[in-house]
C-alpha cells in the first residue's frame, strides 16, 4: 500500500510518462517500507510476547540478529533506490523516514503522541515522496492531509489494542496515560475533524465533488465505528484494521477517478 501510495502521488491527475521513475518511486518506497516494519517487531520483542504472540519473531520463525539485518538491508536498498531519482527532496524524505522509522521503533514510540505523530508522516509522506518527483504536490495535497490526520485516529485506536502489553512495559501510549475511554473519545473527535478539512479542500477546487462526497460517507462511517465504546482489546484490532479497509477505500476512489478521467 505504501508503494501504491507513492505510484499515486507520482501519477494522479498527470501525463503518463517515464515509467523506469516510476518503479524506482514504487520499489524504494516498498523496500522503506518493509524495514520499518521489521525493525518495529525488533523492538517490540517483549510487547509482542503479550499483545501478539504469533508474530514471526515471538514464535521464533525468524531469530532477532535476522530481523535487525534484514531491516537494515531494506533501507539500505531503499535510500540507494531513491539516489537514482536525482531529486534531493526526495532523497531527504527517504532518509528521513529511515531515521524516523528506527528512532520510533526505538525510542519514540515511548513518547506521548510523538509516536503517533511520526508513523502519521511516514504514511502521508508517501504520497509526497512520489508527489516531489513529478511537482504534483497541489493534486496530491488533499489526500496527504486525510491521510496524516486518518492515520494519527487509527494509531490511537491500535495503541488500545496494545494497551496491555504497553502498561506492563510502562509504555507512555495516549491510553496508558488517560485511560482506554478517553482514547475512544479522542479518535471520535479526531475523525470528525475531517469534515472541515475535506469541505475546504472542496470549497478550494481541490477535490471534486464527487470524491468529497465519498470522502464524507467514510467520515461518518468511521465515527459511527467509534461509538461502539468496546472494552475488548480485540475488538480494538478489528476496528483498527477496517479503519484501514476505509483508508484503501480512499485511495482506490482517487485512482478511479483519475482513471475515469482518462478514460472518458
Amino acid at each position: 500500500m505504501a508503494a501504491i501510495s507513492a505510484l499515486l502521488g507520482f501519477y494522479y491527475l498527470q501525463d503518463f510518462q517515464n515509467f523506469f521513475l516510476a518503479i524506482l518511486i514504487g520499489l524504494s518506497t516498498f523496500f522503506i517500507a518493509a524495514g520499518g516494519y521489521v525493525i518495529n517487531d525488533f523492538f517490540d520483542f517483549k510487547v509482542d510476547l503479550i499483545n501478539k504472540p504469533n508474530r514471526p519473531l515471538p514464535r521464533k520463525s525468524i531469530s532477532m540478529q535476522s530481523a535487525l539485518y534484514l531491516s537494515i538491508i531494506f533501507f539500505l536498498v531503499g535510500v540507494s533506490l531513491s539516489l537514482f531519482l536525482d531529486n534531493i527532496y526526495c532523497l531527504t524524505i527517504a532518509l528521513i523516514n529511515c531515521i524516523s522509522l528506527f528512532l520510533y521503533s526505538y525510542y519514540f514510540k515511548k513518547v506521548l503522541l510523538l509516536g503517533n505523530l511520526i508513523v502519521a508522516w511516514n504514511a502521508c509522506s508517501t504520497f509526497f515522496y512520489g508527489a516531489l518527483a513529478n511537482e504534483n504536490i497541489n493534486n496530491i495535497l488533499p489526500l496527504t492531509s486525510f491521510a496524516f490526520v486518518y492515520t494519527l485516529c487509527r494509531e490511537w485506536v491500535k495503541t488500545i489494542e496494545d494497551y496491555e502489553g504497553d502498561k506492563l512495559e510502562r509504555i507512555s501510549t495516549v491510553p496508558v496515560v488517560i485511560g482506554v475511554k478517553n482514547t475512544w473519545i479522542l479518535s471520535k473527535i479526531t475523525t470528525l475533524l475531517l469534515l472541515p478539512l475535506v469541505f475546504l479542500f472542496n470549497w478550494m477546487d481541490f477535490v471534486p465533488n464527487s470524491l468529497s462526497f465519498f470522502t464524507y460517507l467514510t467520515i461518518v462511517f468511521t465515527f459511527l465505528l467509534l461509538n461502539f465504546n468496546f472494552t475488548s482489546m480485540k475488538e480494538a484490532c478489528k476496528i483498527q484494521k477496517y479503519m484501514k479497509f476505509v483508508m484503501i477505500g480512499i485511495i482506490f476512489s482517487y485512482l478511479m477517478y483519475d482513471v475515469g478521467l482518462r478514460i472518458f
